[in-house]
């Protein structure tokens, strides 16, 4: 199995899930105690490209799809809940998913540039969560009918101009990346189908695709590396002499203003931030910073370098994970000591 995605769950009896996807479409969920493999998920048509766990419920993942999908799983029973696609799905590859932080909503974006948001607590998809708990193939021998979701509750192409390789919620602000330098951070009005930007942020070296971003919400930064073997870090609000609170309810209810006064599909208030800090791991070679993530009490930050190629055209497969403390945030810096652990993987 050639993995592209992981995450983690937890079913609740005390033995923690890895959750691994990728070219194989075959979603398979490890049992880190043991080590077995607890479920394959079969399902999806082409290479699974990202997988993510439900904010709330951490029986449920969701999955995105070379084959154009989103799906809703859970893992306990091993079902395929629910089917995100069709009529206004997306149209070429699924690149990222991420789930609001009150579970509510599921974020995905693509390759055909759009960003969707579907709805979790529908009815029918509400209905079916709570079914698939109790549904039993045994009985009678019928088979669980995974829920066609053909319609997202918003929809956009305005916020990027090409591959939306990461999606990412900061409470009810997405954050978005794509292959031209930037991540925007933005918030969507399904009334009216249009987007007010909030800000963007200077991503240098970062045109390669599928390089992922991670968020802290107890830090409130962001991360993303770079072709240049960086990682970038960024403040999630604005720099103010104000104390932190006062200062992000400020802007954003200043956000919130600008977006009820426009009447335009895309608004923009024209800021754009640079990153406060830099993680070097290899500054100045070919190593891609592909994906990173914190730790959820945010003491800690782990990076996955692929350095695949030596710059000269040959071919090295060799990626190091490394994983770093993270000392302190300070108003307006990050401060990482040296990697506590490094581990590289060969072929």
């Amino acid at each position: 199995m050639y993995t592209q995605a992981a995450t983690w769950a937890d079913k609740g009896d005390g033995e923690p899930l890895l959750v691994l996807a990728g070219t194989r479409g075959i979603v398979k969920v490890i049992n880190t105690i043991t080590l077995a493999v607890d479920a394959a998920l079969i399902g999806h048509g082409n290479e699974i490209l990202d997988v993510t766990t439900h904010s709330v419920d951490t029986n449920l993942i969701i999955s995105a799809s070379k084959d154009e999908s989103v799906r809703l799983w859970n893992i306990k029973t091993q079902i395929c809940i629910a089917i995100f696609a069709g009529e206004k799905g997306h149209r070429n590859h699924v690149l990222s998913v991420c789930v609001h932080p009150c579970g509510n909503v599921v974020a995905s974006s693509g390759m055909d540039y759009s960003i969707k948001l579907w709805n979790l607590v529908s009815p029918d998809v509400q209905n079916a969560i709570n079914k698939s708990y109790s549904h039993d193939d045994r009985a009678g021998n019928i088979g669980f009918v995974s829920v066609p979701v053909q319609f997202p509750l918003f929809s956009t192409d305005k916020v990027h101009t090409n591959y939306v390789d990461c999606i990412k919620w900061v409470g009810d602000l997405l954050l978005s990346k794509s292959l031209c330098n930037r991540a925007v951070l933005w918030t969507p009005d399904p009334l009216r189908g249009s987007v007010c930007i909030v800000g963007e942020y200077e991503l240098t070296h970062c045109r390669n695709w599928f390089m992922k971003m991670s968020c802290c919400d107890l830090l409130y930064v962001f991360a993303a590396g770079n072709t240049m073997g960086e990682v970038l870090l960024f403040h999630l609000t604005p720099p103010s002499e104000d104390e932190d609170a006062k200062a992000a309810t400020h802007f954003l209810s200043e956000i919130e203003k600008a977006n009820r006064d426009h009447d335009h599909e895309r608004f923009e208030t024209g800021v754009i931030i640079k990153p406060h800090g830099t993680i070097c791991h290899d500054s100045g070679s070919s190593s891609i910073i592909r994906d990173s993530d914190f730790s959820m009490d945010g003491d800690h930050f782990i990076y996955c370098a692929d350095s695949s190629h030596d710059g000269q055209g040959q071919c090295q497969p060799r990626s190091k994970i490394c994983v770093w403390s993270v000392d302190h945030l300070e108003t307006h810096h990050v401060a990482a000591t040296t990697a506590t652990t490094t581990m590289t993987a060969g072929e």
